[in-house]
């Protein structure tokens, strides 16, 4: 499938880290430090994150801004319902430049999918937002966009590129945590790895039954009665 470019402003500073922070979603934009700009340094980077992209708006049907910003703190990636680009009305994704450079550095198969399972996760908090669907706050939020994401992996799988998802499901593993009083709680590894690898099976299933173009309205309602909410 020939992928039509969408441009979206990033930028990249080197800096790993081992720590991955663990707010996902705000609504002060200016809260999250940093300049946007237009470009990595890194064509390669580049290109599969606009593919990425693009893949994502076809699959979950929003469009937000997206762009890289370097993080003041930990390593981190944020969605938003604030509109940043009047022509992407959907809100706004930042993908962190610390957590990006940490995902691709380790990267065992040398794909950065990592990066396609935070950047869907984000996009599925989006989904939510514009349907105001996961009206609980907390970790059923986020165990929710883990689980649209491995709905999304298996979709990119059919129809855009090969997915590691031992990598991908490793990488959702190692972010999870255990501060259950937290109000930024996402779960724990095991939960979000099940979550994420249920959003898979879902889609797997549909498949392998004929079933190739079901809604994703459909996705978000197997994603409610699997987290019973």
């Amino acid at each position: 499938m020939k992928i039509k470019t969408i441009l979206i402003p990033f930028v990249i500073i080197v800096l790993y880290s081992n720590t991955y922070g663990q707010t996902c979603y705000f609504t002060n934009l200016n809260s999250f430090g940093g300049k946007p700009t237009n470009y990595s340094g890194n064509s390669n980077l580049d290109y599969f994150l606009t593919n990425e992209y693009n893949q994502l708006v076809r699959c979950f049907g929003v469009k937000p801004n997206s762009f890289y910003i370097y993080e003041d703190n930990l390593p981190n990636a944020f969605a938003s319902s604030s509109i940043s680009n009047n022509s992407l009305p959907d809100g706004t994704v930042v993908l962190g430049l610390k957590l990006t450079n940490q995902e691709c550095f380790n990267s065992p198969s040398g794909t950065c999918v990592a990066m396609a399972v935070v950047l869907s996760h984000e996009f599925a908090h989006i989904l939510d937002f514009k349907n105001n669907f996961v009206i609980v706050q907390g970790k059923k939020k986020e165990l929710f966009a883990d689980y649209m994401a491995g709905v999304y992996l298996h979709t990119r799988q059919l129809i855009f590129a090969y997915t590691d998802m031992k990598e991908a499901a490793y990488s959702i593993f190692t972010k999870g945590d255990s501060d259950f009083n937290s109000p930024s709680h996402h779960g724990t590894s095991t939960e979000r790895m099940n979550a994420l690898l249920a959003g898979y099976e879902f889609s797997k299933n549909k498949v392998a039954s004929g079933i190739y173009n079901f809604s994703v309205f459909e996705a978000m309602n197997s994603a409610k009665i699997f987290l019973n909410f």
